[in-house]
């Protein structure tokens, strides 16, 4: 008995509203990467990717481009499929109907995914996606034909996402069996995705580097001291660099990218990322001590800031001092004086 399909998508999902992302480096960086979004056409001008969506995406193309065979065309094509639906955000839901996910499933679909361990997870998504294009998953039936020979015989080219991404969202999306079904208003929409397959997400994506993804990543908040001419990648796992940093200070890290063998840190200005290698992984945000006396000897410097190579006052005699605060920067600790006039190497 053919199963009944509740798996129709409906763009509208519980996520922050996207705001244009528009790269702006500090002076001490010099950065030759636009990470905005470039839109060829109008049909694609209302695309406004921020740069964690595109790592969002990135991370998707890479997984779909090291677990299955499909071209750039028939990836590209998915990927404005997800993006529209979800923002490549594998918890997003559907504040009206429930749709969950990537690709947001309904019906027996999504409840055939949460029987599925960690189905939050957006690579177990992607592989339970694979599984449905290739009529492996436990509803298996000939429902997604159309998506499935869209993608195995796509042409790998910016027309290759065109169809693949019509013919997905007609298919996948809209339950319709017949490629010259579904009505106006619904092969109107997929034209319009379509159109941003072949427009911006072939433009953004394809030919992309298959990087070393196998990261954890961390958001934190600390400053670390780079020195000048640090490389910056786009990615972590990158091994050209895309720019490097110009002037040597202190720089905020937002997010952490670690594997077995090298840690990564973001920069908040979004000029990309930096190894952090060394001493650098013993980085901390500042922390909150009770307070402790520390004896300092005459000629102890007080500096600005943890880290920092400006010296406020340098003391007299030594003495005995009350810490209230600590961070560790590049694998040194430093201690806030009580009394406010700065920061010491403990």
């Amino acid at each position: 008995m053919k199963k009944i399909n509740l798996r129709r998508t409906i763009t509208g999902i519980v996520v922050t509203s996207a705001m244009a992302f528009t790269a702006i480096a500090p002076t001490a960086i010099s950065s030759t990467v636009n990470f905005g979004p470039t839109a060829i056409t109008a049909e694609a001008a209302n695309i406004n990717m921020t740069q964690d969506e595109y790592q969002r995406g990135l991370h998707i193309y890479n997984y779909l481009k090291s677990h299955t065979n499909w071209n750039d065309g028939a990836i590209c094509g998915l990927l404005a499929h997800m993006y529209k639906e979800s923002r490549f955000i594998s918890t997003a839901t559907n504040s009206t109907s429930g749709a969950y996910g990537v690709a947001q499933w309904l019906g027996s679909r999504k409840a055939e995914l949460m029987r599925r361990s960690n189905y939050s997870n957006v690579d177990v998504q992607l592989n339970f996606l694979i599984d449905e294009v290739y009529n492996r998953d436990s509803c298996a039936s000939d429902d997604f034909r159309i998506s499935r020979e869209a993608i195995l015989n796509a042409t790998n080219n910016a027309q290759g996402a065109y169809n693949t991404a019509f013919r997905f969202r007609l298919n996948f999306g809209w339950g319709v069996s017949n490629i010259n079904g579904g009505t106006s208003a619904q092969r109107a929409d997929c034209t319009e995705r379509a159109k941003e397959a072949r427009d911006f997400f072939y433009n953004k994506f394809a030919d992309g580097p298959i990087i070393n993804d196998d990261f954890t990543y961390t958001t934190v908040n600390y400053t670390t001291r780079l020195e000048k001419n640090t490389p910056i990648y786009a990615n972590p796992g990158d091994t050209t660099p895309t720019s490097y940093i110009s002037v040597a200070t202190l720089y905020t890290i937002v997010q952490e990218a670690t594997n077995s063998t090298s840690k990564y840190g973001k920069l908040k200005s979004g000029a990309g990322w930096v190894k952090l290698s060394g001493s650098n992984n013993n980085n901390t945000g500042i922390i909150i001590v009770e307070p402790y006396i520390v004896r300092l000897p005459a000629g102890t410097k007080i500096y600005a800031e943890p880290g920092s190579s400006t010296v406020v006052q340098t003391l007299s005699t030594g003495g005995s001092f009350t810490i209230i605060k600590e961070q560790t920067v590049s694998g040194v600790k430093y201690g806030y004086l009580k009394s406010g006039a700065g920061w010491v190497k403990l």
